[in-house]
């Protein structure tokens, strides 16, 4: 009986940490099995059947291999599996990677953007930027002219060509953003969805204020006032 109540014990005290590190957010018992799930995973214990726990970071490493360490791996992780479906979904098209296919439908929903701004908007250095925008400048798939507002830039439209390969695109990239979203039911990709936009909007804030600012700077700014532990 005892070890029920040890274990009542240790179950409400993680309640506790959920309810501190989720201050603000939703506190149901779905969040808190995705937060335990993750916070188990994080101190080594196996999750899944099967799955051996983990060796102790800190023990090789001399640091721990945090929640905060493992969620950055995974969705590093993802965008790899991503941009290898990609890969082969567009292959055989002027679209040689993600982020052509990326600046083209930004395009597709827009008169036009000067070429600083649809860098902005798909988050890349105007210096790679410039490469995409010349390649699929290149195929005709875009066209570019003197912004009437600003004599010192110009911007770039979609054209016609453009518009036609981006439909032919759209069902092959639609089968990659099904197999990107995996397995999950409707419920967790509805889930999955909240936290990544709240996510989105903690580095937008970032992207558009201290982009250019160093990590220690990001940390200290947008990370103080969140729990430790």
């Amino acid at each position: 009986m005892n070890r029920r109540y040890d274990l009542l014990k240790e179950v409400i005290q993680l309640i506790g940490q959920f309810e501190e590190e989720s201050a603000g957010d939703k506190f149901d018992l779905l969040s808190f099995t995705l937060w335990l799930n993750a916070y188990l995973d994080s101190q080594g214990y196996p999750v899944k059947p099967g799955k051996e726990k983990v060796t102790d970071s800190k023990q090789i490493l001399g640091f721990d291999y945090t929640m905060e360490a493992k969620i950055s791996t995974l969705l590093t992780g993802l965008f790899k599996y991503a941009k290898h479906y990609t890969k082969y979904a567009l292959d055989g098209s002027p679209l040689v990677t993600m982020d052509d296919f990326g600046f083209l439908a930004s395009l597709a929903y827009r008169d036009s953007m000067t070429k600083t701004e649809l860098c902005n908007h798909n988050l890349l250095e105007i210096t790679s930027g410039s490469e995409i925008i010349k390649r699929l400048l290149k195929n005709g798939l875009i066209e570019e002219y003197q912004d009437p507002d600003d004599k010192r830039s110009k911007r770039v439209k979609i054209t016609e060509e453009g518009k036609k390969l981006l439909m032919t695109t759209f069902t092959k990239m639609d089968k990659v953003s099904r197999i990107v979203s995996g397995n999950l039911r409707t419920d967790e990709k509805i889930e999955l969805l909240t936290i990544l936009n709240k996510l989105d909007d903690f580095h937008k804030d970032i992207h558009n204020n201290d982009w250019r600012s160093d990590v220690d700077e990001i940390s200290s700014k947008y990370l103080n006032d969140r729990p430790k532990n």
